[in-house]
């Protein structure tokens, strides 16, 4: 009896491979062929039915309160983990940054250093909270790589950061399909940020 139950959860588990198999390699060749409508009728076979958002989480039934919930989870972990050497390192930090002095023939960005760090993000990435991707300034007009350059230069010459570059969604995701998506310990998070 117990032989034939594991006999019957092997197959089981070797039939969700081959199935797998069978949709990621139609998806690769879709893809590799140009055919965006085989691809997509694919992926909403694959994907669509699978994964549904769940009503429930830890007791909350409001988008908005699973939402909230999910904030102050995810922000109890962002947390220093010794507040008083956390205020050091950061007091050393701004010491050393204020004694900095940047004159014009310290700053040097090149483009090519701009496109190399473009080229270096993967494709197809979702966008952050702002909506541009890679892909909008890999396939800019290489006058864009100019103004980018201008841009930084001007933030390492007055020394600030816009607070939109540090800004991303948050995005939960459960751990694994097997898991019950009713409980918050089973979600981890994963940030989108703005491309630069």
């Amino acid at each position: 009896m117990i032989k034939s139950r594991l006999s019957y959860k092997r197959y089981l588990k070797e039939v969700r491979r081959s199935n797998d198999k069978v949709y990621t390699e139609e998806l690769l060749n879709s893809l590799n062929n140009c055919d965006s409508v085989k691809f997509w009728k694919t992926w909403k076979s694959k994907l669509d039915s699978v994964h549904h958002s769940p009503h429930v989480i830890d007791g909350f039934t409001c988008t908005t309160d699973i939402m909230n919930h999910f904030k102050e989870i995810f922000k109890s972990g962002n947390v220093p983990n010794d507040e008083h050497l956390h205020r050091a390192a950061s007091s050393n930090f701004q010491t050393l940054f204020n004694a900095m002095s940047v004159t014009n023939n310290d700053i040097c960005i090149d483009i090519s250093n701009i496109e190399s760090a473009i080229n270096s993000i993967k494709p197809g990435k979702s966008p952050g909270f702002d909506m541009i991707t890679r892909e909008h300034i890999a396939y800019a007009r290489p006058i864009l790589l100019s103004y980018i350059k201008l841009l930084f230069y001007i933030m390492i010459k007055i020394g600030y950061v816009p607070d939109a570059f540090g800004v991303g969604i948050l995005i939960p995701l459960l751990k694994g399909s097997d898991l019950d998506s009713s409980n918050s310990t089973n979600y981890g998070g994963i940030t989108e940020h703005c491309v630069f």
